[in-house]
């Protein structure tokens, strides 16, 4: 009986073991089970905030890169807006000198065509004058060969003989005074 009585307390101490021993390792389990999930949700926890980090990171270089790609392109717009004012500047000084160049070209020719009517207006009057002396002249060649009694052609003639007659004198004389000259330096 005895040994009725301690194999009863062994299987009951055996017993009492093994569901001691469920129980504790139920409770250990549990307790790595919190523990594992208190460390994923750690994890999760972290991640979540290593990946909002991430996203906010991204976000601010994202509009740093916009504010940057926005400053250069504001320069860039600057710049050409200058290039293009310098450009429109330079075209309408040169726009201003083609027109003062025109007004100046437009003065001469007004200039030129002034004088060509003068020059138009004194070659008629010259005309004139030279029609009118041409008849004077024929008038006055009339009177005097009229008052002469001879001809145009005469008096031509005689104009030519006396020239000629003239002439041989003052040749005369000349030979004359060479001549002379010339028996002193030989005496």
């Amino acid at each position: 009986m005895v040994a009725l009585y301690v194999s009863i307390g062994t299987l009951v101490g055996i017993i009492l073991g093994g569901v001691i021993g469920v129980i504790v390792r139920k409770k250990i389990v549990e307790r790595k089970l919190d523990s594992a999930e208190d460390y994923s949700k750690k994890v999760m926890l972290e991640a979540s905030k290593q990946a909002e980090t991430i996203r906010k990171e991204a976000q601010l270089q994202a509009k740093d890169k916009l504010y940057q790609m926005k400053l250069e392109f504001e320069e860039e717009t600057t710049s050409r807006r200058k290039d293009l004012q310098n450009q429109e500047r330079r075209l309408f000084q040169k726009e201003e000198a083609l027109d003062k160049k025109m007004e100046q070209l437009e003065q001469r020719e007004s200039g030129i065509a002034n004088k060509e009517a003068n020059i138009a207006n004194q070659e008629d009057e010259l005309k004139k004058k030279g029609e009118e002396f041409d008849v004077l002249i024929e008038e006055e060649r009339r009177k005097l060969e009229r008052i002469a009694g001879i001809s145009a052609a005469d008096a031509k003639e005689m104009l030519i003989s006396s020239m000629e007659l003239e002439a041989r004198h003052e040749a005369s004389t000349l030979i004359k005074r060479i001549e002379g000259e010339t028996s002193e330096i030989s005496s």
